[in-house]
């Protein structure tokens, strides 16, 4: 069985790389947690301006007439605010992590390269893990950090390195896929 060459109008790209704990972190970071470091940086802020009041209304600097356990209540809450700010800041490293280990349990401990063709569509080879993307279920493309990162929904992404294109150029492929889906970018 020969394999299907493609057309000569047809373009085919072929990304090569092997996932590793920093790259999950810039995939989820630049897509699935991209909103979440602003959220973080504003919980942080309120957290500690309410922390500040309610140590002000403790030590009687602010009279807040609260009593003692409606101030502990407060001082609590405040800093569950800043703890949130903070795990919302990181949230993109803890997406990796738990990523991490579920792709090393998928494969039994050690991890293959992953394999993106994207032609008709984008097909993703990890082991014996294979997905498939029709360009219909594509809701956004970005270019940032030397690499691509489309979205399939809210929760879903792939990365594709500039540097791991193994056939065709990053250059080359940014114009196809913007002819190909325009509205995504």
């Amino acid at each position: 069985m020969t394999e299907k060459k493609p057309a000569a109008d047809e373009s085919v790209y072929r990304v090569v790389y092997k996932k590793d704990k920093e790259n999950l972190a810039r995939l989820y970071a630049h897509t699935v947690c991209k909103a979440y470091p602003r959220r973080g940086i504003f919980l942080l802020i309120l957290g500690l301006v309410l922390l500040g009041v309610t140590v002000a209304a403790a030590a009687g600097a602010v009279s807040l007439r609260l009593g003692l356990g409606m101030l502990l209540l407060l001082f609590v809450l405040d800093l569950f605010i800043v703890v949130i700010g903070i795990m919302m800041l990181f949230y993109h490293r803890l997406m990796a992590s738990m990523a991490w280990k579920n792709i090393l349990k998928a494969h039994g401990g050690s991890l293959p390269e992953t394999v993106y063709v994207i032609q008709d569509g984008i097909d993703v080879r990890e082991g014996t893990i294979h997905n498939a993307y029709p360009f219909g279920d594509v809701t956004k493309i970005t270019e940032e950090d030397g690499c691509f990162f489309i979205m399939f929904g809210r929760f879903s992404a792939v990365m594709l390195p500039k540097n791991a294109f193994a056939e065709g150029d990053p250059a080359t492929f940014r114009a196809w896929i913007e002819r190909r889906c325009p509205r995504l970018f």
